[in-house]
């Protein structure tokens, strides 16, 4: 996956302290209670880290974030109760970690980005509705690394970089005798529910 790629490649060359040296990195994952979709999405990035990254994991969130989190990934990621849309409780967070080598991720979440920045905390925004903005949110384009789904919409700016369409397992291919061309924006496996979300492609 591209945005696991770059991810490990920033981690691999920050400059850490000989304090550092010692303790693992912190990744942490912040959702946005718009749906499932933004916790749903971090659940498949955050797989993605844990067989490529040796880290410590930590994903914070309330409510429906903490309703879809997966809890079955507790024993190597670390849930943490936190009111994702509280700017002052994110920094109040975010702050315990000023000595560690951390790295923010944050699904729709701009209070966490502006958090980040106001803290130096290197950061990524995950954006999969680029697309839907009538203009992009006011602090999204402060993050370090913005990933976005535009699907070729006026919201392209240099500054985004375009991400994998799918996040997830896709299904089987079959062979159909008809052609016909069947593109799916929305809606992904999850845990919540077995199997391929088959309304989303009715």
């Amino acid at each position: 996956m591209l945005y696991v790629q770059k991810v490990c490649i920033f981690l691999s060359r920050t400059e850490i302290t000989m304090k550092q040296k010692t303790q693992k990195p912190v990744i942490i994952f912040i959702s946005n209670r718009f749906g499932y979709g933004p916790t749903i999405t971090l659940l498949h990035i955050i797989r993605e880290f844990i067989n490529r990254i040796d880290a410590e994991f930590i994903f914070a969130g309330s409510g429906i974030c903490k309703e879809a989190f997966d809890f079955n990934l507790e024993t190597k990621v670390k849930f943490i109760e936190l009111d994702e849309r509280n700017y002052d409780k994110i920094k109040e967070f975010l702050s315990e970690f000023k000595n560690r080598k951390v790295f923010l991720i944050s699904c729709l979440n701009r209070l966490a980005i502006l958090a980040a920045n106001e803290l130096y905390v290197p950061n990524s925004l995950v954006d999969f509705l680029t697309w839907m903005w009538n203009e992009i949110p006011q602090g999204y384009e402060k993050a370090d690394y913005y990933f976005s789904n535009h699907f070729g919409t006026k919201n392209k700016e240099p500054y985004m970089i375009e991400m994998p369409l799918i996040l997830g397992h896709m299904p089987d291919k079959k062979n159909v005798e008809k052609k016909y061309l069947l593109i799916n924006i929305g809606g992904s496996q999850n845990h919540l529910v077995p199997g391929v979300q088959e309304n989303y492609f009715k």
